[in-house]
């Protein structure tokens, strides 16, 4: 199976944003449909007021470049004065090794192995400096593509994959450990203290688990999920008071079984219920299909104190991001997808009080983006404010922003691709940008 050349794959999703106010065009946004399997009637209602300001507005204190980086392919997380990034071969460098070779033209290995060069490396880097200090398992430097979990809230551990096993590299010591023979894919708890998988770990158990590793007693927990419930996709949560984990699923429509309503859910630890929290409306537009048009794509986040869930998904066939109110069960759109197919990414902060979105803008065959940071307030955003316009953004979709810890701060590259005579992207002299907010 060739892999492609960014994970921008793992989502359909696009940052296409239309916004009242925002790009001069009013979008509104009224629909009422019918009730889901926990009998709620749920509204979806536009709510993008991004011109409205208050009190504390959202201000920028500094702006910082750093550059050129040659090969940097992607930054998977920053704090302080550095980042972990991936970098590869540059442009010529590619070039020399690959020379004639056409993308079309190579085995899967070989496709592999290209893709490898250009993914590169882990490195943590001195944004001051630009110092480049290699990130080891024993001898060897790790793969950037080895990443899996991603990185702790805190930024200071990692989770990746060598040699089909998992391992947690400490960036403050510079060490890994081994916490799994098999290999698996999740996400961190908000504490840092857990990883929750979704992926069972031999093939002889059951895709409906959950999988609890506690990083500091080293310990993993199975959480078999109710099979009236069907767990597909991460991320998942742990409720703020550490008693539930929040996922994604499907369950059965009530007035026919065969039919499945995709929602989040949760799951109490101790006694193994599992009780929806959102439900989609189901809506089938095919007369014969089983499949639910309405979905919540990859990102999701519990905001407010778990009263409210923030996704990008598709509700009446609109894509965009959504507030769902959990107590009213209503659905409120923040922000609107321009193309129908497409959702919306953003990169939430880790307080939960704002969000960073960008917009397209396509010049002849290349895309650039229009970056943009609003607040959170109650079912809204409000106070946008326009960080850079036509940026060549550069990573994949989930790591094209990143937040720092302390949500004052948000660093992202822009990179300067050519596609070669092979037909391959590669990123060569990137330029690294952090933001900093008051």
């Amino acid at each position: 199976m060739k892999k492609s050349t960014k994970l921008t794959a793992l989502k359909i999703s696009i940052p296409a944003v239309l916004i009242g106010g925002c790009i001069g065009i009013n979008y509104l946004f009224n629909t009422k449909v019918s009730a889901t399997a926990d009998k709620s009637v749920i509204v979806c209602e536009d709510a993008s007021q991004l011109q409205i300001s208050d009190d504390k507005p959202l201000q920028i204190v500094q702006r910082q470049k750093n550059g050129n980086i040659d090969g940097l392919h992607e930054i998977f997380g920053f704090n302080e004065n550095q980042a972990i990034v991936g970098i590869g071969l540059n442009k010529k460098q590619f070039e020399q090794k690959y020379k004639d070779k056409k993308r079309t033209e190579m085995s899967d290995e070989e496709h592999d192995e290209a893709y490898n060069d250009i993914n590169g490396e882990l490195y943590k880097l001195n944004l001051s400096t630009l110092e480049k200090t290699p990130l080891k398992n024993g001898k060897y430097i790790v793969d950037a593509e080895a990443v899996s979990a991603g990185f702790s809230p805190d930024k200071m551990k990692f989770e990746y994959t060598f040699n089909n096993k998992q391992y947690i590299y400490d960036v403050k010591k510079g060490t890994s450990r081994k916490y799994h023979d098999k290999s698996m894919c999740g996400n961190w708890s908000e504490d840092g203290d857990f990883i929750i998988n979704g992926r069972a770990f031999g093939s002889n158990e059951s895709s409906n688990n959950l999988y609890i590793y506690d990083v500091k007693n080293n310990m993993t927990k199975k959480i078999c999920i109710d099979d009236k419930v069907f767990l597909y996709a991460t991320p998942s949560f742990y409720s703020k008071d550490g008693k539930e984990i929040y996922f994604l699923g499907e369950q059965s429509k009530e007035d026919n079984l065969s039919i499945r309503i995709k929602g989040v859910f949760k799951i109490n630890i101790d006694t193994k219920k599992v009780e929806p929290v959102m439900l989609l409306p189901y809506l089938n537009n095919k007369k014969g299909s089983r499949r639910n048009k309405n979905r919540i794509y990859d990102d999701y986040n519990l905001i407010d104190g778990e009263k409210k869930i923030i996704f990008e998904g598709r509700l009446n066939e609109e894509d965009g991001v959504f507030i769902y109110d959990i107590q009213n069960k209503k659905n409120y759109k923040v922000i609107s997808a321009t193309e129908k197919g497409f959702g919306v990414s953003y990169w939430l902060s880790p307080d939960k009080s704002k969000l960073i979105y960008a917009t397209p803008e396509d010049k002849g065959n290349k895309r650039f983006w229009n970056l943009y940071a609003a607040k959170i307030s109650e079912n809204k955003l409000i106070n946008r404010i326009c960080l850079g316009k036509c940026i060549d953004l550069g990573g994949s979709i989930p790591n094209m922003v990143h937040w720092s810890s302390d949500s004052k701060k948000i660093v992202f590259f822009e990179e300067n691709d050519e596609y070669n005579k092979n037909g391959f992207n590669v990123s060569d002299r990137n330029i690294i940008n952090v933001i900093t907010f008051k």
